[in-house]
C-alpha cells in the first residue's frame, strides 16, 4: 500500500512513474518536459520503460567511448553503430540521440529544434519512454507498449 501511495505522490510532483529503474535528475527532466508538451497537444503521457532506460544508458556510454563525429551534416560512428541500429528496430524503437550537452533542457531543445526527432518524440502511436545519458551523450527511445 505504501509503494500504490509513494508512486502516486510521484506522479502527481514529476508526472513520471517508474518502479524500476531509478531515474538521474536529467533523464527525469526530458521526460517530465516532453510529457508537458505531450499533454498540450492533446497526446497521451509517457510511460517510463524500465528496458529503454537500460538501453538508453548502455547506448549512451558506448557512444561516449566512441565518440562519433559530424561529417558533412551527418553522424559517423563505428561498426557497433549499424549492428545497434538493426537491433533498435527488432525491438520496434525510435530513438533520438543528442551530443555535447551536458545539460538536459539543451539535448531537449536540440530534438525539439529537429524535425525528424520531434516527429518521433511527438508520435499519437507511442507510450513508452527511455532516457539515458552518460556524460554529454543522450539516447531517447520511444515504443509502443508490447
Amino acid at each position: 500500500m505504501k509503494r500504490i501511495f509513494l508512486a502516486f505522490v510521484i506522479f502527481a510532483m514529476f508526472g513520471v512513474i517508474c518502479f524500476g529503474v531509478e531515474l538521474e535528475t536529467g533523464e527525469r527532466e526530458v521526460i517530465v518536459k516532453l510529457n508537458a508538451t505531450r499533454v498540450k497537444a492533446g497526446l497521451c503521457k509517457l510511460e517510463v520503460d524500465d528496458e529503454l532506460v537500460q538501453d538508453c544508458r548502455r547506448w549512451s556510454d558506448t557512444l561516449r567511448s566512441s565518440k562519433p563525429r559530424v561529417v558533412r551534416g551527418f553522424f559517423v560512428y563505428s561498426v557497433t553503430r549499424i549492428w545497434h541500429a538493426s537491433a533498435s528496430e527488432r525491438k520496434g524503437c525510435a530513438e533520438c540521440v543528442a551530443f555535447n550537452n551536458n545539460i538536459s533542457r539543451n539535448a531537449f531543445n536540440q530534438w525539439r529544434n529537429s524535425p525528424p526527432h520531434w516527429n518521433v518524440m511527438m508520435k499519437r502511436n507511442i507510450n513508452r519512454i527511455g532516457v539515458g545519458r552518460s556524460g554529454g551523450y543522450w539516447t531517447l527511445r520511444v515504443r509502443k507498449e508490447k
